[in-house]
């Protein structure tokens, strides 16, 4: 397994194991800076989303690296926020987003929460999108078990990824929605896999990092990794940054896996999709 490899979704689209996250990194220098680092240290999988509001940034990151080569050398991923989840008014923010980062399509595009009125709507939008190549792949985020059975049952398309808040202090609680994603075909993204820099202190992260002579940071994106997920770590410092995607010249142990599973305390740092129910 390399910084370079890809997994197949079930439409034979192939996506990059490891990509980077935007979230928070404000629309200007911030999200230019780290994007170019990003893309310079290996990334090849760049995620962002309307509600960021630094689509036009990253395209001109993406632009600027990617002179003289291919388009589809770069997997790129947004979102449709809660206000466009209307059909028409999600057909209308893709060709927005597609204007701002300066490309004529989306490698992957997501329903960024399955907001209860609308959720549906916005899938079937999806679906013509897909059909007419202006996404790649199309998915979800933030959609537990309830919320995928349903699209399930309503759904032309089957959705190729769900997107998760998921790090080792939560993954227990949501192996239920791994474990589901996994039986239907369905490639989980961890956001937020180092748990928002919050956790790198515990003891047992601590141990296992020095056991390996790697960062806190690392550990966590490497859990994910042989659990089977595609982790978005995000950061604005060069040498995290880089940090972030070295995790291909070490493995965790089953032991140390088993302990960094006992460490779950159902930790959830963002909204708790549950609302949506």
């Amino acid at each position: 397994m390399k910084n370079s490899s890809t997994i197949k979704m079930h439409n034979d689209v192939e996506i990059p194991i490891i990509g980077f996250g935007t979230w928070q990194l404000n629309d200007g220098h911030e999200a230019y800076k780290s994007v170019r680092c990003a893309l310079a240290a290996g990334y090849k999988h760049i995620d962002t989303a309307t509600i960021y509001g630094n689509e036009r940034t990253i395209g001109r990151a993406i632009g600027d690296h990617n002179k003289g080569s291919r388009r589809e050398d770069i997997f790129i991923t947004t979102k449709v926020w809660n206000d466009d989840q209307g059909f028409d008014a999600t057909l209308q923010a893709l060709d927005v987003s597609l204007k701002k980062l300066g490309t004529n399509y989306v490698d992957l595009y997501l329903v960024h929460w399955p907001v209860t009125e609308t959720r549906l709507e916005a899938w079937r939008a999806l679906e013509k999108l897909y059909k007419d190549g202006k996404a790649k792949a199309i998915g979800v985020s933030n959609y537990m078990v309830s919320h995928i059975e349903e699209l399930l049952e309503q759904c032309e398309i089957r959705p190729m990824v769900n997107q998760i808040e998921l790090h080792p202090f939560n993954f227990k609680q949501r192996e239920d929605v791994v474990q589901f994603c996994a039986d239907h075909d369905i490639i989980v993204e961890a956001y937020s896999p180092v748990a928002q820099a919050q956790r790198f202190d515990d003891p047992v992260i601590s141990q296992i990092s020095a056991a390996h002579n790697v960062h806190p940071a690392q550990v966590m994106i490497r859990y994910l990794l042989q659990k089977g997920t595609v982790p978005l770590p995000r950061s604005t410092d060069e040498y995290h940054i880089t940090d972030n995607i070295n995790v291909f010249n070490f493995e965790l142990s089953d032991g140390e896996m088993n302990n960094l599973d006992d460490l779950n305390e159902d930790l959830i740092l963002t909204m708790d999709p549950k609302q949506f129910d």
